[in-house]
């Protein structure tokens, strides 16, 4: 494989703490549904670093919404508002690294190991890689998204405030 070989912290703490000018590779979500039913060593590595991936670009995501809620859009905020994106934030940050961890441990599984299973109890390690592999993807996408989604509304409706706030071009103009 030919991608760099970073741990999954690794990645997720440079997306997390590069902020929003570093673009964490795009994951090919086709690919991963395809990878997530291989018994194969080598599509499990790549599945590791797929989930690793879709894991940064959720963190970077979040960080990015909130910092936009912190900083242009802060005065279209409520209190109230501001203290649910820290509630939230926090609860993102614990599951990005509870999820994190469970995919360090599944990766120690199998690190190292290259082509098909050569026996019974490798074939039978690779089920259980496999079956975790699918639980994380599944945690991946539906616990990541949803915190993601709350914060999505609170920034949405403030920016449409600031932009109901904010006089356009032409009533300046004319």
């Amino acid at each position: 494989m030919t991608m760099e070989r970073n741990t999954v912290s690794e990645a997720v703490t440079t997306a997390l703490t590069k902020g929003p000018e570093y673009q964490v590779p795009k994951v090919d979500e086709k690919n991963i549904q395809e990878n997530l039913y291989s018994k194969d060593w080598d599509y499990m590595e790549k599945l590791y670093y797929d989930l690793a991936i879709m894991i940064a670009n959720s963190g970077q995501s979040f960080l990015e919404l909130v910092r936009l809620s912190k900083s242009e859009l802060n005065d279209q905020i409520s209190p109230e508002e501001h203290a649910e994106i820290d509630i939230l934030s926090n609860g993102f940050s614990r599951d990005v690294t509870n999820i994190s961890q469970d995919l360090l441990k599944v990766h120690k599984n199998h690190k190292g190991l290259q082509g098909q299973p050569k026996n019974d109890d490798e074939t039978f390690l690779a089920i259980t890689v496999l079956e975790n592999y699918i639980a994380l993807h599944e945690k991946i996408t539906a616990v990541l998204p949803t915190t993601n989604a709350r914060v999505i509304e609170i920034v949405g409706e403030a920016y449409e405030r600031l932009t109901k706030n904010t006089p356009s071009e032409d009533s300046l103009n004319g």
